[in-house]
């Protein structure tokens, strides 16, 4: 293997958006959504009912939904943008989109469209958004992308105009992801009738176009209790609120022993019992000893010293008696809780099937927000949702601040991967598996990974749905990167069709074998009371069963409290290699190989099929290499190839002239975060906005790769942003080789580009 060394540039880049075009155009992959069409789960999977309109009979289609989320102005496009949008997400693959933030931000304007809620009394609807969102979905169903309805997400609860309590006395309402939403009556009546009326002006009775509805967004009673913080439960369950919910224990404390007396007698607090529900520090303290909130939050985030500083601290360490199992008043708290999130979340689905369908597939909230109590709460719900990120931004002041952010710039070809194979510890046997939210936002330098890495381990797990979070927050004329955005971040729409193809027509198939985590309520609950942290199910599992991550990498993995086999067949190396030390993930199959992660010296970086042989200078330097046939044969024999190579799109740094690319940098001097390089007016200053400045920038990164090919000639396209092909590269960019062709990429500005079309006679 040879290793050549070139200095990387920068190019001017010119963006376009539209329909994508030519080789990366896959619109084929869908058709227009007819009553066939309909999505029911049957069994672990979903499955298109077909002519008989009845799930569970041999015209059954199995479906995967590979989606994308629309927010806020997004959701409701105007008529002329409508069916532009809709085809456009059709050209990038996608046969789904999550309709979310609906609710989050209510207007009294007319000619605002950018909630469904105007700012009367919740709910009354927006006529003008509602009507667009209608005529929008009329456009989604032309193009055969399926959508999925999100109801409770950013709504706050406004005291004086909708007629709920105060959390103070200012007035103040219970605020996005609010546990409160959950239990308390007059909210759970008011989403029930926003959910009827929304549902009913979108005339979505019996409508096949509807394939999903998730209840409430990242939020639990369970998400909250267990993963306490200031935000979610000290300064929401109090006053009436906190009434409420003590109202509801005793209650529930009477039904189960018949009286607090007889109760307290079970948990061995007579004389110390005040009759009212736990917080999450009392609970600390009778589980484990921990005496104060910074303990708490010190054992939530994982510190491998917390015993030590407990000891240091004179704290009591773990009472013998309960290591190992739920104090029994931390446990009765973990089934109250349990008990108010099931009646929640089945009292909204049966509203939510009473408008639209009885076999709808409707979801609570995601796992991972209140796992391992969901595995109880949810039992009921039709399939199982979770959220994965890698490098989301920190915002150290104002959440969601432009001036003063921050990220780590990992990837998930490196640590990134291991939450994600994570995720497959959350599968439930009998249900479909969806991620409806994931990214690795810009200004990531590696960012355009997560799409395809993602879509195959789903692929390999046999889920059933992605969706990409997300396309865009509502400026249909945005051309550069921004924040999650899809729209105009470059590299990533560079990758997505392949994600695609690679979820949604087996191109990867799933991993022969399977491991089944037989579990029980009772270990759902111990692992709560023993670990409250939001990875506390994994942690169970890992010290329980001896199950981690990993082992998604050779076996589909389920758990659930079914009886069943604990391992179907033997494990085997699967396509998926993740080489930890030398930071590269290896993707290998028939039609897909893939190098994602750090070049190193070059010596790992290649598959059976594609190696890199030509290497920037410095040998930490990404790289993001995806190679997928689009003719359905193996690469060594096909004729119609997409490589996708993507390199980082720049903006400017604000207000320099001349323009100049804008580069990440150390945040506040520390090397172990970044952020953008902020404009040099206002001094001082922290970051640049997370959304780039026009003009853009290309890093032309030059390449030498070699793939296998038993053809005796190739010929090599450079595509534009949306794919239109440029002049083919010439001959001597294309050498045969003993096995195949050695490609000489991005040598010239001229013929520099995110993705190559591969043809030949």
């Amino acid at each position: 293997m040879t290793t050549r060394a070139s200095a990387q540039t920068v190019i001017p880049f010119s963006p376009v958006w539209g329909k994508f075009v030519q080789a990366a155009d896959h619109s084929y992959l869908n058709k227009p959504i007819a009553p066939a069409d309909s999505v029911a789960v049957v069994g672990p999977h979903f499955f298109k009912v077909g002519a008989d309109l009845k799930p569970g009979t041999p015209d059954d289609e199995r479906i995967r939904l590979f989606g994308v989320n629309l927010t806020f102005d997004a959701v409701f496009p105007a008529p002329e943008r409508a069916s532009e949008t809709a085809v456009t997400l059709r050209s990038l693959g996608f046969n789904a989109v999550r309709l979310h933030h609906l609710d989050t931000w209510p207007t009294g304007e007319a000619n605002q469209f950018r909630s469904s809620l105007t700012t009367g009394p919740y709910p009354t609807l927006h006529a003008g958004a509602v009507e667009r969102l209608r005529l929008f979905i009329a456009e989604l169903r032309k193009q055969g992308i399926y959508i999925n309805l999100n109801l409770m997400v950013g709504y706050a609860f406004r005291p004086a105009i909708d007629g709920v309590p105060a959390l103070d006395n200012a007035g103040t309402a219970p605020a996005y992801g609010s546990p409160v939403h959950v239990f308390f009556p007059k909210m759970v009546e008011l989403q029930k009738l926003y959910a009827q009326r929304l549902l009913s002006g979108l005339q979505l009775k019996h409508d096949p176009i509807l394939a999903q509805v998730e209840i409430i967004n990242e939020s639990s009673l369970a998400g909250s209790w267990l993963h306490w913080n200031q935000h979610h439960w000290t300064e929401h369950i109090k006053g009436a609120y906190l009434t409420e919910l003590d109202k509801q224990w005793l209650a529930w404390v009477t039904r189960q022993y018949g009286s607090l007396d007889k109760a307290c007698l079970a948990w061995n607090t007579c004389g110390k019992e005040a009759g009212r529900m736990l917080t999450p520090v009392q609970a600390e303290a009778i589980q484990h000893g921990l005496q104060s909130g910074l303990l708490l939050k010190l054992k939530q985030k994982g510190s491998a010293w917390l015993q030590t500083v407990k000891t240091q601290l004179g704290q009591p360490t773990t009472d013998a008696a309960n290591s190992n199992k739920g104090h029994p008043k931390v446990l009765d708290t973990l089934r109250f809780i349990a008990e108010i999130d099931q009646h929640f979340v089945e009292t909204m689905r049966q509203v939510v099937h009473e408008a639209t369908r009885a076999t709808l597939p409707v979801t609570g909230t995601q796992v991972n927000f209140g796992a391992p109590l969901n595995f109880d709460s949810h039992r009921s719900m039709d399939y199982v949702d979770a959220h994965f990120y890698v490098d989301h931004p920190v915002f150290p002041g104002n959440a969601w601040s432009d001036t003063n952010w921050r990220i780590r710039n990992t990837y998930a070809s490196e640590g990134g991967v291991d939450d994600l194979l994570a995720l497959s510890l959350y599968r439930d046997k009998r249900r479909p598996f969806v991620v409806s939210e994931f990214n690795q936002p810009y200004p990531n330098k590696l960012g355009q990974e997560i799409l395809p890495i993602t879509a195959t381990v789903a692929a390999l797990q046999d889920w059933d749905g992605l969706y990409f979070f997300d396309y865009a927050d509502g400026k249909p004329d945005r051309m550069s990167p921004n924040n999650f955005n899809l729209q105009g971040d470059w590299p990533k729409t560079a990758m997505v069709g392949l994600a695609a193809r690679i979820f949604r027509t087996q191109s990867i198939l799933p991993l022969e074998g399977q491991t089944h985590a037989v579990s029980h309520p009772a270990n759902w609950y111990a692992a709560a009371a023993l670990d409250r942290r939001p990875d506390a199910w994994e942690r169970y599992l890992g010290n329980q069963l001896r199950l981690g991550g990993q082992l998604a990498l050779t076996q589909r993995i389920v758990n659930s409290d079914a009886t069943g086999p604990v391992g179907t067949q033997p494990k085997k190396t699967g396509p998926l290699r993740h080489l930890k030390e030398d930071r590269l993930l290896l993707v290998s199959s028939p039609a897909v190989s893939a190098v994602f992660g750090e070049l190193g010296t070059g010596a790992q970086a290649r598959t059976s099929d594609l190696a890199w042989v030509g290497t920037p200078g410095d040998p930490t330097e990404s790289i993001s290499m995806l190679l997928h046939t689009l003719d359905g044969v193996p690469i060594a024999s096909s004729k119609h190839m997409l490589l996708s190579i993507p390199t980082r799109i720049m903006g400017s740094v604000p207000g320099k002239q001349p323009a100049q690319p804008q580069q990440l940098v150390p945040y506040a001097g520390d090397r172990s975060w970044w952020t953008l390089e902020a404009p040099s007016t206002p001094p001082g200053q922290l970051s640049g906005p997370r959304q780039a400045t026009l003009p853009l920038w290309m890093e032309r990164k030059p390449a030498v790769i070699r793939l296998r090919s038993n053809q005796p000639v190739l010929t090599v396209y450079p595509l534009g942003a949306t794919g239109i092909r440029s002049t083919a590269l010439p001959q001597r960019s294309v050498v045969r080789t003993t096995d195949g062709f050695e490609l000489t990429l991005n040598t010239s500005p001229d013929q520099a580009a995110l993705w190559f079309e591969i043809t030949s006679p």
